[in-house]
């Protein structure tokens, strides 16, 4: 994963100088680490498949933190007619997976979503997850 970075040239008393916006890979700071949402969806991914935890969707989107500036949380939608005691053993699984991680790259909850449609569009600060 490149950091390919998004900005624009700004002119101050006659000199050229780039401004940089934002990354184009989704990347962001948090405890000054760079955390990489691709490589998070591709654990949870890999981790849902091999454990075939019944999760139907879910969403990773980054919330601030005064402590470590960024941190993300999970929003899970588990298939339908499960059992609580069933989504609840997926959850804790997922969470001590989760624990396993360097701590910048842990998710600070894992949300339960009842439905697809309390899912936000994505945009800079969410990132959709589909498989």
């Amino acid at each position: 994963m490149g950091k390919w970075r998004y900005g624009k040239l700004i002119k101050i008393d006659n000199i050229e100088y780039l401004q940089v916006i934002g990354r184009k890979d989704n990347a962001f700071q948090s405890g000054g680490e760079t955390v990489f949402p691709d490589l998070i969806n591709s654990r949870i991914n890999e981790f849902i498949f091999d454990n075939k935890i019944p999760i139907n969707d879910f969403i990773i989107s980054k919330i601030e933190d005064p402590i470590w500036g960024n941190r993300f949380k999970i929003k899970v939608i588990f298939k339908n007619n499960l059992l609580p005691d069933d989504i609840k053993k997926s959850i804790n699984l997922l969470n001590d997976f989760s624990k396993t991680w360097p701590n910048h790259e842990r998710p600070k909850d894992w949300i339960i979503e009842k439905n697809k449609f309390n899912f936000k569009k994505s945009n800079r600060n969410n990132w959709k997850i589909n498989f």
